[in-house]
Order: C-alpha cells, then structure tokens, then sequence
C-alpha cells in the first residue's frame, strides 16, 4: 500500500522569492541613486568646468583691454576695466572681472566664472614687458675699444646679461684685447659667432657667443599726436624747471646750466638736444613721480663733464627714444648719463670715460677707450608711460 510522504516547509519557497526580490529591490534602488548621484557629480563638474573656462575667458579679456589702453598716450588709468555677469558664447556660464591694483601700485585682475550653482575664480598680477630686456643692441655692429667693459647690476640670481646684432658680417662685433663681457653675445641669425666676433681669444666674454633663431628689428619711434598737439615752447637756452608734457624746437642748454624734471615730464623736441661741458640734468629724486620720457628728432650731443639723471642714478627715470631723422648720439669725454636710450636708426658713441648706466637699442654702437656700460636689469620691467612695452601675466593664482 503506497503512502504519501507529508510536504515539509511548504512556505519556505514564496519566503525565498520574497528574499530575492527585496534583494532586487535594494539592488535597484541602490543602483538607481548611485546613477542619480553620478549623474548630478558629472553635471557639477561640467559646470565647475564651465565656471572655470568662464574665468578664464574673463581674464583674456581684462589682458586684452588693458593692451589696448596701453596704446592711448598718455597713460591715464583714473577708469580700468571691468564686466559684470558677460556671457560667455555657446554656453550658459558668464563671467565678471575688475582690474585694481595692489600695495605695490601693481595692475591686478581679478576674474569671476559662473555656471549654474557653482563658479570658479581666477586673480593674476600683471608685468609690464619692455624693449629693454638686452642691455645693449646694435641693429649693424657693436664696436668695443681695448679698456672698455660691459656689465650689469641689479640681475636676478642665476641670470646674465646680452648684448648682440642681427649683423652675419665678418668682425661686426669688434671687441679687442682689454674689453670684458660679462654676459652673452648674440649675432644674426645663421651666422657664425666665430666670424661675426672677430676677437672671441683676445675679449674677455663671460657667458656663451651664438646665433639668434630669428632677427628682431625694433620697431621706429612715432610721437605721441597730443605732444605733436601742444604749443611749442620754442628753443630752452637756459636754466629752468619741468613739471608735465612739453613740445619744443630744440635744446641748447649752456654750460653749467640745469634742467630740472619735477613732475611727469613726457617731452618732444622736434630738432637737435646739446648739452653744453659741464650742464645738467637732474631728475628730482624729492618727487616720487618725477621721471622724463624724451622724444628727439635731432640729434643728441652730450659735452664733457655733463650728468643726466645723476642725482637718482636710477635709469627707469629717464628714457629717451630717437626718431629716425637722428643721426646719432654722442657721449664725449667724462659724460655720464643713467637712463636707457632707444634709436634703431641712430649711431651711438660713448667716448673716452664716458659712462652709461642703464640699457642701449641703436643702429650701431661705438664705445672709445676707457668708456664702460653697465646695464640695470630693473629695465626689464617697463612703465605703462614707455614706449614699446606691453602687459604680460606675472603671477596666477585660483
């Protein structure tokens, strides 16, 4: 006789399917939030992002309008730029920016990015670029007598100055026995050091001699139209003082006179500038904005004994830059003169103890016995009143 054999745990298998689908559930719902929290991740990000690009975007602009202001003569920086909530294109960030300055009377920016909730932000300090970061150039040739040195002063640690041409020709820079180099020398693009400087086993250099990659051809010198603009003050024949911008025909300054620079004094002076044995001109140093931008149309003659911006004796105070109807600049016997001079097409020459202190861009340079150059790396950094210079990023931070 069969029996049937009693069914045990009858419940245990809905109880199973109950287990397994709470643990789909949980699964699921775990799955589901962990994308929801991915996804919002990845969405913050992309606006992260869009704020920081947006940041970005707002300091490129600031830069670029500060370069542009750069170009208006004179200088004036009583409005700075600035935005509020721009949109930046093909996207839905904005940003905003101001440019200020710092303790140091230093150009800041500071840039704001925006994206949805989040945003980014961006400040960076600005330098400003100058033509004067070699401290001699002769477009044609560099001409050293025996006794004459080049050095500098006021270098970063680890750096060393230049000097150099974009001249290939053989003995184009001409630098005999008796004459030190403390610094590089560079010639024209593929030539041969060797040849170019015709006494690289009697000068004495210190850094390396080689060829430029490419040429640089400074740019010639324009006036300013609102110093084109003013009345002209005639010839200065005699002592006086100088406190903002003037147009004249011509300095002939006698000797033992002064012309004193009291204030912010950008000049042109349309014909010649001769200082006569032993006259002066002194930038105040009782004036913190005391300085002298010179725009010459003729040429320059500074007589023996005669000091320009020797009270100072800071060369940022006193720049000079040659039109090209000069022909050249002359530094004759014991003259000394702290400033940086710029003439692509004026000949210079320091001669006999003649003493430069400061940087020189020329046509072509010519420095006699016993005469010496020591340049200021501090003309690295320009003036937003100078010539050929330009804002640059010096520090960044977010």
């Amino acid at each position: 006789m069969n029996k049937t054999r009693p069914i045990k745990n009858r419940g245990s298998a809905i109880v199973l399917v109950m287990v397994a689908l709470m643990i789909l559930l949980i699964t699921g719902v775990g799955l589901l939030g962990l994308g929801s929290r991915s996804r919002l991740f990845a969405a913050h990000n992309a606006s992260l992002i869009s704020a920081q690009c947006a940041a970005d975007a707002g300091l490129v602009k600031a830069l670029f309008e500060m370069k542009e202001k750069l170009k208006v003569k004179p200088w004036d920086d009583s409005t700075l730029p600035y935005a509020i909530d721009e949109s930046l294109p093909n996207s839905n960030a904005s940003y905003s920016y101001k440019v200020g300055k710092d303790t140091d009377g230093k150009y800041i920016i500071e840039s704001v990015g925006s994206c949805n909730q989040s945003s980014k932000g961006v400040r960076c300090k600005l330098c400003i670029e100058s033509p004067f970061d070699v401290a001699l150039y002769g477009n044609e040739y560099i001409s050293l007598k025996s006794g004459t040195s080049i050095t500098g002063y006021n270098m970063p640690a680890g750096d060393i100055l230049k000097i150099g041409t974009n001249s290939t020709q053989p003995g184009y820079v001409f630098a005999r026995t008796g004459v030190l180099i403390d610094g590089d020398v560079f010639v024209g693009a593929g030539g041969d050091p060797n040849v170019v400087i015709n006494s690289l086993n009697e000068a004495v250099i210190t850094g390396i001699c080689y060829a430029q990659d490419e040429n640089h051809y400074p740019p010639s010198v324009t006036v300013p139209k609102y110093l084109q603009e003013l009345p002209s003050s005639g010839v200065i024949t005699s002592s006086c003082t100088l406190t903002g911008p003037i147009r004249c025909e011509g300095i002939a300054l006698p000797s033992d006179n002064i012309i004193l620079i009291d204030g912010p004094v950008i000049m042109y002076c349309a014909g010649t500038m001769v200082m006569e044995n032993n006259s002066k001109l002194v930038v105040s140093n009782l004036n913190p904005d005391a300085f002298l931008i010179a725009y010459i149309g003729g040429n320059l003659t500074v007589k023996g004994g005669t000091q320009l911006n020797w009270v100072t004796k800071d060369p940022q105070k006193l720049k000079i830059y040659m039109l090209d109807t000069a022909e050249f600049v002359y530094l004759m016997v014991d003259a000394a003169i702290y400033g940086a001079i710029y003439g692509p097409n004026t000949h210079l020459y320091s001669n006999n103890a003649a003493e430069i202190y400061g940087s020189v861009i020329a046509k072509g340079f010519n420095q006699n016995v016993g005469a010496d150059f020591h340049y200021d790396g501090d003309l690295r950094e320009g003036s937003v009143h100078d010539e050929f210079v330009n804002f640059a990023v010096d520090k960044w931070s977010e």
